[in-house]
């Protein structure tokens, strides 16, 4: 399950699309050649940085990992102050079609899940098909690189049943209200408690979603050893 995504299931690939070229010339091509220079360079950057920590597929976690991309991953509490104090994340969902749509959204953290409020595309491509993936980071510069990438299911919550049904939405709608408190420009109040995100269902598109990812990857560049 895990071959495709653990660091040993990558390595060689440089090598192996050298022998590839090399047993059949008349396939190289402008396209191979960028490939050929290209992966070599790709390949240890995933292996050595992006590949955190794999939670949800217990066969890959720290199995087949170098000590470099285990040590670089955010622990428990790191990631959930990462989700907690993050502002935006970013969704990406399938379709129309095979196009992907990636949109920043507003989200709120609880139970292990990503919960967010949109309408539109967002919302049509997951009654269709619900595997999505969500990625939260921060900073900019290389060192400093901190992120969270999930992937896995969403859940169209359809109804105001199905809101009150959800055993962590209402911590959410607390949570959310809280910090985007002030979120289109205006100051935020000294005073925060009751301050809820009460949107709920409506119309055609206006709906809760809650993703419940399988499969997680994590970085903190912070860690990486310094020459």
């Amino acid at each position: 399950m895990c071959r495709s995504t653990c660091p040993s299931a990558m390595s060689g690939t440089g090598a192996s699309i050298t022998r590839w070229v090399r047993r059949s010339p008349r396939r190289t091509s402008k396209v191979t050649l960028v490939v050929l220079l290209v992966v070599p360079l790709v390949v240890p950057l995933v292996e050595g940085v992006a590949l955190g920590s794999m939670v949800g597929d217990p066969t890959c976690q720290h199995a087949h990992m170098g000590s470099l991309a285990a040590g670089v991953s955010l622990t428990p509490d790191e990631l959930d102050e990462l989700m907690l104090s993050s502002w935006n994340m970013r969704v990406a969902t399938v379709g129309p079609g095979t196009r992907v749509n990636v949109t920043p959204l507003w989200f709120g953290w609880a139970g292990g899940k990503v919960y967010f409020y949109c309408r539109g595309q967002k919302i049509a491509n997951l009654r269709r098909t619900p595997v999505c993936t969500v990625l939260v980071d921060r900073n900019e510069r290389f060192p400093e690189l901190q992120g969270a990438m999930f992937q896995g299911s969403a859940r169209v919550l359809e109804t105001v049943e199905d809101e009150a049904a959800d055993e962590h939405l209402d911590a959410v709608r607390a949570q959310m209200g809280v910090k985007y408190a002030g979120g289109h420009g205006e100051p935020a109040p000294a005073d925060t408690s009751g301050l809820r995100f009460e949107a709920s269902a409506r119309g055609r598109h206006w709906r809760w979603v809650v993703f419940t990812p399988d499969h997680l990857v994590t970085w903190d560049n912070h860690k990486l050893p310094r020459r």
